[in-house]
């Protein structure tokens, strides 16, 4: 399918002779130094065009690696950053930035990989990379930086650019304010059906088409105009006639964990953020919903665990030790309690070696109890 951002793709025929092109040439090559046994034996794990990518980047044949990465979803550059070095991981998002996909990849990585990455960039770059994420994305990007070039880079965009991103700022990252973009579609409830639709066609061919929100003429939310409505009305019906009043709504400052279970209870793609006025300041989409989610998750898995929730896959070993010493010692203290109560029985154990061969199964039935209790709590 062809890629609106970096000109025509490569379909049918071609894409299969460019393809075995690729093949051919990853496979005619001898290992280049940068090939490691461990990256080749994790390149497995990869899709086709994944591994091509990869040799391809491996024996530097920048060009045609531009050619191949826009077939790549963001999910997938972004998985084959974590099997490169880190030197070689700036090179990788620099080829995607010159092909307008290092915005949506970085929206993929984790966020200590992510931090790491982005630091590395020049404001110039970063600024051109915010442009091109959505709002809220790029809010979040700019929390990777200290204060002092999240400022540089603001000062490089427009003015309307920066005051939305500004708003965004005020909000706290775990609440719907923090969370919500302001891109969504919003019509005057005096619009036709026909100058919707012209207007659809016009200005948001690339947009996600979520819902419609109805506004007044001082931009207070309506209602919703469902898409079923507005394709099979006559031309010169009002939409203010057509939308389903009183919709679900939140305020910015409402917990993430709250609009989530809003969203799920009601099933909703996006849900509107009104201020005290009702007047719509942006949506929370679905896709944030399911971050919130899968974050919620994580962070139950993580206590189970005694871990921090800083901890990621990509945090630094000295942080990582930092972060467990506090529980493991905790442990230690909790085993050598135990380890001292036991040396009270000693006697016992002594006349009665039955018991010492029961202590292990009575304390890893404790621990499994344990463990399946705090899971259904």
């Amino acid at each position: 399918v062809p890629n609106p951002d970096v000109g025509q793709g490569i379909t049918g025929e071609s894409e299969l002779i460019l393809s075995a092109r690729f093949v051919s040439l990853a496979n005619s090559r001898q290992t280049s130094p940068l090939t490691s046994d461990r990256v080749l034996m994790e390149s497995k794990k990869l899709k086709q065009t994944q591994r091509i990518v990869l040799r391809l980047f491996m024996r530097g044949s920048h060009e045609n690696i531009k050619r191949l990465i826009t077939k790549l979803r963001p999910a997938e550059s972004a998985e084959l950053l974590a099997h490169i070095r880190r030197s070689d991981q700036i090179r990788f998002l620099k080829l995607l930035f010159e092909v307008r996909m290092a915005a949506p990849t970085i929206r993929e990585l984790p966020s200590e990989l992510a931090k790491d990455l982005i630091n590395e960039f020049t404001d110039d770059t970063i600024s051109e990379i915010v442009r091109r994420l959505p709002p809220d994305d790029a809010v979040d990007l700019l929390a990777y930086l200290p204060e002092e070039r999240q400022e540089n880079i603001l000062n490089r965009l427009t003015e309307k650019e920066r005051w939305t991103l500004e708003r965004l700022r005020l909000y706290e990252e775990d609440t719907a304010g923090g969370r919500m973009t302001t891109e969504y579609i919003a019509f005057p409830h005096e619009t036709t059906t026909a100058e919707a639709l012209e207007e659809l066609r016009e200005k948001y061919q690339k947009s996600d088409l979520l819902y419609i929100y109805v506004v007044d003429d001082l931009g207070h939310l309506n209602g919703i105009l469902p898409w079923r409505s507005l394709v099979f009305a006559s031309g010169e019906e009002k939409i203010k006639d057509l939308m389903v009043r009183d919709p679900v709504r939140i305020e910015p400052d409402t917990p993430q964990e709250d609009v989530a279970k809003l969203v799920s209870d009601f099933d909703l793609l996006a849900v509107p953020v009104v201020d005290e006025e009702n007047k719509i300041m942006g949506i929370v989409t679905f896709d944030d919903i399911m971050d919130v989610m899968v974050e919620e998750a994580t962070e139950d898995m993580y206590h189970l665990a005694g871990l921090d929730t800083a901890e990621r896959v990509f945090t630094p070993v000295s942080r990582s030790v930092r972060l467990r010493v506090p529980w493991l010692l905790i442990n230690l203290g909790t085993a050598l309690l135990a380890a001292l109560t036991v040396s009270l029985f000693k006697d016992s154990i002594s006349k009665f070696v039955a018991l010492a061969v029961l202590m292990p199964i009575v304390a890893n039935l404790g621990g499994n109890a344990g463990s399946q209790s705090l899971t259904v709590v």
